[in-house]
């Protein structure tokens, strides 16, 4: 555990000063307010047909997919990248068990881009607060579910790309399985709806929790296998 937290905390240092994670912090935000302008005609709301739907839901809905996404692709290629630059060698002299690796960056990568996908849910209320939107307790509600369940996406998303990273010998090869495979994981929560089930977002979440940490588990096992 003391070895998880001590990879953690480097991993962490490593992702939070990269440009790559710099850049999504500002870039995130910029991103989804210059889209919700371009739209043309804007977003209408199905139950208030000619109401543009707000900002902060706007986000909330592209955050979705696209933090996962994000998530999963960095984790998937920078594991790719070190095991092709021998990096896991050095740690076979190390009592370091490799899964420890893997949790390491799995809650690194999903704590910076979390905080990416915060910034942006917050630049979105301060967009709809100029333009007039009144930010009551609904709006609040609606900011804070739509950030579980980003979270939710991208802990499913970010572990897949955990097991991609493991597996994959190449980082083409490893991209086109999280976009075309991995990303479907998130899929999975949604499940109990299509068997008439209550929409309930705590049955969401309990659910991505148990499959994120069975995919990790599981990654962690083929990881700790291997032979560097």
């Amino acid at each position: 555990m003391n070895n998880t937290l001590l990879i953690f905390k480097d991993e962490l240092r490593g992702f939070a000063v990269s440009w790559v994670m710099i850049a999504l912090w500002v870039g995130l935000p910029v991103l989804s307010i210059i889209l919700y302008f371009l739209m043309p005609g804007g977003f209408q709301m199905e139950t208030m047909p000619g109401m543009k739907i707000s900002m902060t839901y706007f986000i909330g809905i592209l955050l979705s997919s696209l933090g996962g996404t994000l998530a999963s692709i960095m984790l998937a290629v920078d594991i790719v990248n070190e095991k092709n630059r021998k990096v896991y060698d050095l740690f076979v002299i190390r009592p370091i068990k490799p899964g420890s690796i893997l949790w390491a960056k799995f809650l690194a990568v999903v704590l910076c881009v979390s905080a990416a996908c915060l910034l942006s849910l917050g630049a979105g209320m301060l967009v709809d607060m100029a333009q007039g939107v009144q930010i009551g307790w609904l709006s609040i509600r609606t900011a804070l579910e739509a950030f579980a369940t980003c979270v939710g996406v991208m802990l499913v998303s970010a572990a897949g790309g955990v097991i991609v990273g493991v597996v994959s010998p190449s980082v083409l090869i490893s991209v086109l399985l999280v976009l075309y495979v991995t990303q479907n994981f998130a899929l999975i929560p949604m499940a109990p709806t299509y068997f008439g089930f209550p929409d309930y977002l705590w049955l969401m979440q309990l659910i991505t929790t148990a499959l994120a940490l069975g995919i990790m588990y599981g990654a962690a096992a083929i990881f700790n296998k291997k032979e560097f």
